[in-house]
C-alpha cells in the first residue's frame, strides 16, 4: 500500500482552527438522501453482520446521519479521516462504537475483502486517483459497492450562482472540484467497477442570517486557507451581493438550496 499525502488545498483549508466554521457552515446530509443511497446499493444486505467504510469523513456530518439511518441494523461503521483537526471533531461527535481511523484513502489499514460498502461524502474528488481506487477495490468484498454523495449549491438559482462566482477565481487548475467531473473520468477508466449510476435529489436547504451564508462560503477550502485580510474581502463581497441582488435585497434570512448528487457502482473482477 502506498502512503499518499493529502492535497495541499485540503490540508490548508481543513485545519483544526477551521472545524467550528465547517460545522456551522456545511449543510447536514438529510436522512432521506442517506436512505436513498443505502437503498440503491441494497445495504445492509441479508448478512448477519455488514460493514461500511466512510472515507474522508471530515467532522462527521455524513457519519452522524449514517449512524441514525443504520441504528436498527447489525452494521459496523468505520469512518476514516486523515486530517488531525477534522478527525478530532469526528471522534467527539459520533457514537463510541464507530471505529475512527487515521488514514488517507490511498492507505486503508483494513484487510482484503472485509467491507460491504465504501462511501465518500463531499470528499471523493480529493482522492480520485488510481492508488485510492485500488485500495477501495481491495477492501471491498466481492459484489461490494462504492457510493459517492455530494450536496451541491443550486446554481440554477440566480443569486446562488452569483455567490459562487465570488470564490471561483480562488480555485487553481490543480485544486480538485466535484463540479469538474474529473473524478468521474478516473472512476470510469478504472478496471474494477461496473458502470456508474446516479440520482439527483433536491431535499437540502440551509436557512439563516447573513452569518450562515458567510460560514458556508468561508468554510470552502480555498477560502479557509486564505489570509484573514483576504477572507474579510470575500465576506464583504458576499454581504454586498446579498444587499444588492434583487432576489435577496432587504432580506435578513436567506435560504441556500442544494441538489444532492448520489453515485454508485459495484465491484467487479479486475480483468488483466
Amino acid at each position: 500500500m502506498s502512503n499518499v499525502s493529502v492535497h495541499p488545498a485540503a490540508a490548508a483549508g481543513f485545519t483544526s482552527s477551521h472545524t467550528d466554521q465547517y460545522e456551522r457552515g456545511r449543510p447536514e446530509h438529510s436522512l432521506e438522501s442517506v436512505r436513498v443511497l443505502l437503498d440503491k446499493v441494497k445495504f445492509p444486505g441479508s448478512q448477519e453482520q455488514c460493514a461500511v467504510l466512510e472515507l474522508g469523513a471530515g467532522t462527521g456530518k455524513f457519519t452522524r446521519s449514517l449512524q441514525t439511518a443504520l441504528k436498527t441494523a447489525k452494521t459496523k461503521i468505520i469512518a476514516s479521516e486523515p486530517l488531525d483537526g477534522m478527525r478530532e471533531r469526528l471522534i467527539a461527535t459520533v457514537d463510541e462504537d464507530i471505529d475512527v481511523l487515521a488514514c488517507a484513502a490511498e492507505n486503508i489499514p483494513l484487510a482484503d475483502e472485509t467491507v460491504d460498502l465504501v462511501i465518500a461524502a463531499q470528499a471523493f474528488h480529493w482522492f480520485a486517483n488510481d492508488v485510492a481506487l485500488q485500495e477501495i477495490h481491495r477492501v471491498l468484498k466481492p459484489d461490494g459497492h462504492l457510493a459517492l454523495i455530494w450536496n451541491n449549491r443550486d446554481t440554477e438559482i440566480a443569486w446562488i450562482a452569483e455567490l459562487d462566482k465570488i470564490f471561483d477565481s480562488y480555485y487553481g487548475k490543480d485544486v480538485p472540484r466535484q463540479q469538474t467531473m474529473k473524478w468521474k473520468e478516473m472512476l470510469d477508466a478504472f478496471n474494477g467497477f461496473d458502470a456508474l449510476k446516479s440520482v439527483v435529489l433536491r431535499n437540502t436547504h440551509q436557512t439563516g442570517p447573513l452569518q450562515m451564508v458567510l460560514d458556508r462560503i468561508l468554510s470552502v477550502s480555498v477560502i479557509a486557507s486564505q489570509s484573514e485580510e483576504e477572507k474579510r474581502i470575500v465576506a464583504d463581497k458576499v454581504a454586498s451581493l446579498l444587499e444588492s441582488h434583487p432576489d435577496t435585497k432587504g432580506l435578513t434570512t436567506y435560504t441556500l438550496s442544494y441538489h444532492t448528487d448520489i453515485y454508485w457502482c459495484k465491484k467487479t473482477a479486475i480483468v488483466t
